[in-house]
């Protein structure tokens, strides 16, 4: 049986776990109490899933965990969105971890509907990213 830490999208969602814990270290205090907390929070649960995940036996418990993978993903999406609005993140990071975000949502749809034989849209659905505009998968 293959290891979670040998699989490509659990490296990816620890990789941005790992960046996302560097940048919300530098924020003030107040700031990584609110925004930090939640946004670690939620990246923590990412790589943890798909942890869980890989130790399911039956493909629909996996895709079922890959889709909790994938929720804790738009959560944090959605922290780091609020970051950038009501905190000063640094804008070209965020950016760089938005796009990272929203590869690894489509792997993981991907890797889910492989599982599942079940059409996503957002395995396929393009972005646009540009500053202070963000498409989300569900737009």
């Amino acid at each position: 049986m293959q290891s979670y830490r040998d699989l490509r999208i659990w490296k990816r969602a620890h990789a941005l776990v790992r960046e996302l814990y560097r940048m919300t270290g530098d924020l003030p205090c107040a700031a990584r109490q609110i925004v930090g907390d939640e946004l670690r929070g939620a990246s923590i649960q990412i790589p943890a899933y798909i942890a869980a995940a890989s130790r399911s036996l039956a493909p629909a418990d996996y895709a079922a965990a890959l889709n909790r993978a994938e929720a804790a993903l738009a959560r944090t999406e959605y922290f780091l969105l609020l970051g950038l609005d009501v905190e000063d993140l640094p804008l070209e990071l965020s950016h760089a971890l938005l796009a990272e975000i929203r590869a690894i949502d489509r792997a993981l749809a991907a890797l889910r509907e492989r599982l599942s034989g079940t059409p996503d849209e957002r395995a396929t659905r393009p972005y646009r990213l540009g500053l202070g505009i963000v498409r989300s998968p569900m737009e």
